[in-house]
């Protein structure tokens, strides 16, 4: 037997290179990209941001912004209008009168905003209601100072005929 095609074939295998199986290139896992931050960069970057708050809130104070309410008001009365019922000299006794007279003003059921407020010249004023806008134009306003003005004392006199819508300015 003739040796010729065993001869051949070992002669390609030594003269081709080796064969490799072809590996399968690595497969990575698809990952989301993260973001590292270190706490001084987190600091910086808030300090930042409330700076930059706070420089906002400063211009828009500068620049005058108003509101919807501070738009409608007129520029001398702003404040909160209120019905003036009496006014009581800032002392025991006067005291002892306001609290009197307020509590008959609760009785005459006038609304929960009767109160008492004092001001910075030593009075003690006993008020009712309570108005963003002047009063005057309101009918529910008039009608709250009506029946002030109705009512009466034993003797059959007014009990308050000085009442009058008064402006608390801010």
């Amino acid at each position: 037997m003739s040796r010729k095609p065993s001869d051949l074939l070992e002669f390609l295998r030594r003269s081709s290179p080796p064969e490799t199986a072809p590996e399968p290139a690595p497969v990575l896992e698809a990952t989301p990209r993260m973001v590292v931050l270190r706490r001084t960069q987190v600091l910086v970057a808030s300090a930042a941001g409330i700076l930059a708050l706070v420089l906002v809130f400063l211009l828009g104070m500068a620049l005058g912004g108003t509101g919807a309410a501070e738009a409608d008001a007129a520029p001398g009365n702003v404040g909160v209008w209120v019905l003036r019922v009496v006014s009581y000299k800032d002392t025991a006794r006067g005291h002892e009168d306001a609290q009197t007279v307020k509590g008959k003003l609760v009785k005459f059921d006038l609304g929960d905003e009767v109160g008492l407020r004092r001001t910075s010249d030593g009075w003690l004023v006993v008020t009712a209601g309570a108005w963003l806008h002047d009063p005057n134009d309101n009918a529910q306003a008039r009608e709250l100072m009506k029946k002030v003005k109705d009512i009466k004392e034993r003797s059959g006199a007014q009990a308050f005929p000085d009442a009058h819508f008064w402006l608390i300015r801010r």
